[in-house]
């Protein structure tokens, strides 16, 4: 892994009597009213796919959010367009704050931190400006396999920009959607896929035989009887988050990426499972 994977997520901090209306007409999560947790975010397009997603959390009136660094530019200035008159203000904190995870909240007291409410074992996310906290890149590390042995998928190493809807990574479930606020950008788009049914695509855990010192490239495609299901994130130590179709899949399902034979498991926070008469079977 290159010693800069630490830096791959970018803070910004919205502030102002009307931030908090800026953000809940256009992020598609619950904007949180108390400072212990981060909530799951998207930004999406007028489709509905992911434009850009992270955690939102507040601290002193302020929201913290965090955002893949590849998209942070983009994400930076079109929630400033969103933003016209209203009175808030948005703050690009990439050249003077950096984003990890760590397991214990204690003495970490001069850091903005908020426990990632998508599941106990991620921990806490720190936003801190003093670069001789922790060690970044092996806090990053240590992080993504986390996320990786729970299936959960990311912005970034997983999947591209405007690509997925927010089901297809399970946001719905994470709480990085709110189906009982009103309208937001793409709004129209995720409530009729939640009220028809319409998921297909779910992130589920890959794992390759004996795949520890492979490098297999991020984004390849896993094949099942010789046709696409879906593909696999960046693989650390043979284990990746798929984003793939459940019903080409079964329980016990041969697949493949490339030449090797992989395993697809279901995260055990899921609400869903391997279709039951999956023609691959």
């Amino acid at each position: 892994m290159p010693s800069s994977f630490g830096a791959r997520r970018t803070a910004l901090v919205v502030e102002g009597p009307e931030a908090r209306k800026l953000l809940n007409d256009v992020l598609s999560a619950s904007i949180p009213d108390q400072e212990n947790s981060a909530n799951g975010w998207a930004m999406l397009s007028a489709r509905g796919k992911i434009q850009a997603e992270g955690l939102i959390g507040m601290k002193n009136g302020q929201f913290w959010l965090d955002v893949d660094t590849g998209v942070a530019g983009s994400f930076f200035k079109r929630l400033t367009m969103y933003k016209l008159r209203a009175k808030a203000e948005i703050h690009d904190l990439s050249g003077s704050h950096r984003v990890a995870w760590i397991q214990n909240s204690s003495g970490s007291t001069d850091s903005i931190l908020h426990q990632d409410s998508r599941h106990e074992r991620l921990g806490f996310r720190m936003i801190t400006t003093d670069p001789a906290q922790n060690d970044p890149d092996r806090l990053a590390m240590e992080h993504l396999k986390r996320r990786m042995d729970l299936g959960i998928a990311q912005l970034g190493p997983d999947y591209d920009s405007d690509q997925l809807f927010p089901h297809d990574v399970a946001l719905d479930l994470l709480g990085g959607v709110d189906f009982a606020k009103g309208c937001y950008v793409g709004q129209e788009v995720v409530s009729r896929m939640q009220h028809r049914g319409q998921v297909r695509k779910r992130p589920l855990i890959v794992k390759v035989e004996n795949g520890s010192n492979l490098k297999i490239p991020r984004g390849q495609t896993v094949e099942v009887a010789g046709k696409a299901a879906g593909f696999a994130g960046q693989f650390v130590d043979g284990v990746a988050i798929g984003i793939c179709r459940l019903d080409r899949l079964a329980s016990g399902t041969c697949a493949m990426i490339g030449e090797h034979s992989i395993t697809l498991e279901v995260p055990q926070w899921a609400d869903y499972s391997f279709s039951k008469d999956s023609a691959a079977h």
